[in-house]
């Protein structure tokens, strides 16, 4: 297993690299040529991954709304997660209304936790993606199976959410100065 990396481009451009995975000799073992990763396309250098199946994950912008896709090793589709199908843009949006930026994925789990810098962190089922629950963008609504620690913690514009099996704990870069963790159940 290597390491993830790119695109070099997105719908302005037509040029550069797609994703592609690269061993540590710098070889390239992938190269992404699904329709999503062809120059002037949207597929952006926030999340790109290897899931526990061997499988890639890209994140794409269809107009302004985000679609994680995940690829088998021929750049075949097999799954996605269309954000706005789980949880609609709201209606007065316009632009990049959600940034999304992070997904987690365990298959085993069937856990998916998607994070969208405007709108929050949403957990959602792998099999027949629904959404359970979602933390707001904005100073830690709270309404799900998760505390925060500590219990003042807030947050406001996440960045890429890591989550830990063995503490059952999300920690996530804030993007507004915030700190904390949250504790999922």
């Amino acid at each position: 297993m290597g390491v993830v990396i790119g695109p070099t481009w997105n719908e302005q451009t037509t040029n550069g690299l797609p994703p592609r995975e690269v061993d540590w000799a710098g070889n390239v073992v992938w190269e992404c040529t699904h329709a999503a990763c062809l120059p002037g396309k949207n597929v952006t250098h926030e999340t790109q991954k290897i899931l526990s199946n061997g499988h890639y994950v890209i994140l794409e912008y269809v107009g302004q709304n985000p679609v994680y896709r995940e690829l088998d090793k021929d750049s075949k589709e097999v799954w996605t997660l269309d954000w706005v199908k789980l949880l609609p843009a709201p209606s007065n949006a316009s632009g990049d209304w959600c940034h999304a930026n992070a997904i987690n994925i365990d298959i085993d789990k069937n856990e998916v936790y998607a994070n969208c810098r405007w709108i929050g962190l949403m957990k959602s089922t792998y099999t027949n993606p629904t959404k359970q629950w979602l933390i707001a963008a904005k100073y830690g609504g709270q309404a799900g199976d998760f505390t925060f620690s500590p219990t003042g913690s807030q947050y406001s514009d996440a960045h890429s959410p890591d989550f830990y099996d063995d503490t059952n704990t999300a920690l996530f870069y804030d993007n507004a100065g915030f700190s904390g963790s949250v504790d999922t159940q």
